[in-house]
């Protein structure tokens, strides 16, 4: 009897366990088959990606999150949320499995050659999970998916992670708080220098591979930029803002007046008297340009897809002239291998024209349908999706920056984000434009349940379901140069907390001012627990009085690191409880105020300036004063200045690579260095005399 009813126990339990499974995968969504693209063991610290299709699902949006009451404004229900649970070896308990966001992925092929590669869609969408394990064993992993039908969980897979020569993620040190170092302890110590306004080195495939080597074999290992609307890289601008900067030189830019409401869109794009067209790398076969326009003011529009900027000869005719919107559709076939083209348009009239929803797609042959789109941000409504070419851009940057030691400051949105800004608290756009240009970003610093918030909280997850895995991920930082105001601290607490509580593995988390030292922020009882590390931007010219903002001392570089530094020190004792790093996020001499830089630091042909600034360092412990913000590091330079710097005998990257060198290796941050100086008193005093 007893054999018996084991084994009729059994099979109940078997039972249970089957109908349990078939009941999560007829639930909610179905969950297609889990693949592996990459296979074999991962090494710790290093990605493992999963991909699958995701059917009956009721959702309309897959960039939103599944929810059942957002803010006024955005439509409940019609996104999904899509998550990886990964168990970590020797576990049992799925509650303490790693939850990671998933996202929605467009495969990219590589075209073109030499400077002419780019990125072009291949084949449909479908859905990824990106993990990297922290520990060596066997991960057991597990999806989810969730919309208005339910939650379907799919069964359990899993790989091995096995040992590797990675130093593992940043992290503020535990045994020195003053520095950064890796997961394995060395220090990171690397004097951060700004890319932003170098020469735009992500902006195309072509260059972030001849640039991310360039950095990383020279020393040069942390970098920060913008991945927003702001700034010199607008092809890396995965989320928000307007469309201008993608649009090559065209005054093309987002108004949420005379926009499509019907189809209920809140934006359109502007082109105003000039061509407003992007360059493309294409391979050959059939390809449709589609849009939706209208005119005003008696204005033509001429749509373009030509080998030359001018749009002559075009490969498409027509011209549109109605003031009703419309949707418009041109068909070419392209025979001559990877050719590059320009696609867009150009207006004939002031203001005259409005369009929206851009697509320039492949016909793909098996099966027979239209690819995704090749063109980069060419919707207006940025708020509502995620660009997939910027972000194969920025999957490509994080790759190569891997391979090549570089680790990312990236600064997310762009506080004056012309969409984001035309939401007011009711969820609707301003009625005037030109109330979004106001310069008050007061509607990006959306409080609790107001659309504006909610559309950044959605780009956050996608952000970290398909970058936070990455060990050249240094940290994020909420904008540049946030408002010191009760709005702009706000936000930016609420932003690190949901960034804290949605990444799977421990990302620095900071923000930035153009201010004073704003301990009250970095320090919050409440939600100072969620922010990493004090940032401070500090320029300096020869006019500024108050060194506490712009520093008076330009002419000595080694004199500038010394005051920011013992700044750096003084700000540490006068916040109590304060053991957090501090970096100076941007400096430079200036003319006046913060730019334009002050030409005799590049008229002197041996670098003095730069070279005195990098190792300077050397007499420092933890708090980092570079953040030069202008770097001369690439191939574009200011002709005003009648520079001599750089030349083949001095640069950046020979004084970066010489004092990484010097640097390598040493422990700093073990809490055994003490430091000492002539502007030190007692023990730590370094006596002037023989």
């Amino acid at each position: 009897m007893k054999k018996i009813f084991a084994s009729f126990f059994l099979i109940i339990l078997l039972l249970t366990f089957l109908y349990s499974e078939v009941s999560a995968q007829t639930g909610g969504p179905t969950i297609g088959t889990i693949t592996p693209v990459t296979t074999g063991n991962i090494e710790k610290f290093t990605k493992f990606e999963i991909s699958f299709n995701i059917t009956n699902s009721t959702y309309t949006n897959p960039y939103f999150p599944y929810d059942t009451n957002p803010p006024p404004g955005v439509t409940a229900e019609i996104g999904i949320s899509v998550d990886s649970y990964f168990l970590p070896p020797g576990q049992t308990n799925w509650a303490n499995a790693k939850k990671t966001p998933c996202f929605y992925y467009q495969p990219m092929e590589q075209v073109g050659s030499g400077s002419e590669i780019a990125f072009m869609p291949i084949g449909a969408m479908d859905w990824r999970c990106r993990f990297a394990p922290d520990a060596v064993g066997t991960w057991q992993y597990r999806t989810t998916a969730t919309d208005q039908n339910g939650t379907t969980t799919s069964s359990t897979q899993q790989f091995s992670a096995v040992s590797s020569i990675s130093k593992g993620y940043i992290r503020v040190s535990p045994t020195d708080s003053r520095f950064f170092e890796f997961s394995n302890g060395i220090p990171f110590v690397a004097p951060l220098i700004n890319t932003e306004g170098a020469g735009q080195p992500y902006n195309s495939l072509y260059r972030i591979r001849q640039y991310i080597p360039q950095l990383g074999q020279n020393g040069i290992s942390f970098v920060r930029w913008f991945a927003s609307g702001e700034g010199t890289n607008p092809m890396v601008a995965p989320f928000g803002d307007f469309l201008k900067p993608n649009w090559g030189y065209g005054y093309s830019y987002t108004k949420p007046d005379y926009s499509d409401i019907s189809r209920g869109k809140k934006f359109s794009l502007s082109v105003d008297m000039t061509d407003a067209v992007q360059k493309i790398t294409v391979k050959p076969g059939h390809y449709r340009f589609s849009f939706w326009a209208r005119t005003l003011n008696n204005a033509t529009i001429t749509p373009i897809v030509s080998r030359e900027w001018s749009g002559s000869p075009n490969m498409i005719s027509g011209q549109i002239t109605s003031s009703s919107w419309n949707y418009y559709s041109y068909e070419t076939d392209i025979t001559s291998s990877t050719p590059v083209i320009y696609v867009g348009f150009h207006a004939t009239a002031n203001n005259g024209s409005r369009i929206d929803s851009i697509l320039f797609q492949r016909l793909e042959a098996s099966p027979s349908t239209w690819g995704g789109n090749i063109l980069t941000r060419s919707d207006p409504e940025t708020y509502n999706y995620v660009d997939q070419q910027a972000s194969a851009r920025l999957d490509e940057t994080l790759n190569f920056s891997e391979q090549y030691g570089v680790y990312h400051k990236i600064v997310l949105f762009e506080k004056n984000d012309h969409v984001l800004n035309c939401f007011i608290s009711n969820g609707t756009t301003y009625t005037n434009p030109d109330s979004c240009d106001a310069g008050i970003p007061t509607n990006f610093y959306a409080s609790d349940n107001i659309a504006s918030r909610w559309y950044q909280q959605a780009y956050d997850r996608y952000f970290l379901g398909r970058w936070s895995y990455s060990t050249a991920l240094h940290s994020v930082e909420q904008v540049n140069e946030a408002d010191a105001n009760s709005q702009g601290f706000d936000s930016g607490w609420k932003w690190a907390k949901f960034i804290k509580d949605n990444t799977p593995r421990p990302l620095l988390v900071s923000n930035s001012f153009h201010s004073y030292w704003n301990s009250e922020y970095f320090m919050d009882s409440i939600y100072g627990q969620y922010t990493d590390f004090g940032d401070k931007h500090w320029y300096a010219n020869r006019d500024n009085d108050d060194t506490t903002v712009i520093s008076n001392i330009w002419d000595d570089t080694v004199a500038n690191v010394r005051q920011c530094y013992l700044a750096f020190r003084d700000y540490a004792t006068w916040t109590p409880g304060y053991h957090k790093p501090i970096i100076r996020g941007e400096t430079g001499v200036a003319n006046s105020s913060t730019q334009p830089q002050y030409c005799p630091v590049v008229q002197d042909s041996t670098g003095t300036y730069y070279h005195k600034q990098i190792w300077s360092h050397v007499g420092i412990l933890g708090y980092t004063c570079g953040g030069e913000w202008y770097t001369w590091l690439f191939d574009e330079f200011d002709p005003t200045c009648n520079y001599s710097f750089p030349n083949s005998t001095n640069n950046v990257y020979k004084m970066m690579l010489a004092y990484s060198k010097f640097i390598a290796n040493e422990p700093l941050s073990n809490g055994s260095h003490v430091e000492s100086g002539t502007d030190l008193t007692g023990g730590n005093l370094i006596s002037t005399g023989n």
